[in-house]
């Protein structure tokens, strides 16, 4: 498992081939390094 912080309370959790995101505020959000272009999540939380 892998937990990563992206910037103003978005976490990211790689687990057993998922991807999770929680609290993903992305979109005109200075503070993360995440694309949404970039970003396949099977779950959103």
């Amino acid at each position: 498992m892998k937990v990563s912080y992206h910037g103003h309370s978005v976490v990211k959790i790689e687990t057993k081939g998922k991807t999770i995101l929680i609290d993903p505020f992305i979109t005109g959000n200075d503070l993360t390094d995440l694309k949404v272009e970039d970003v396949k999540p099977d779950v959103i939380i």
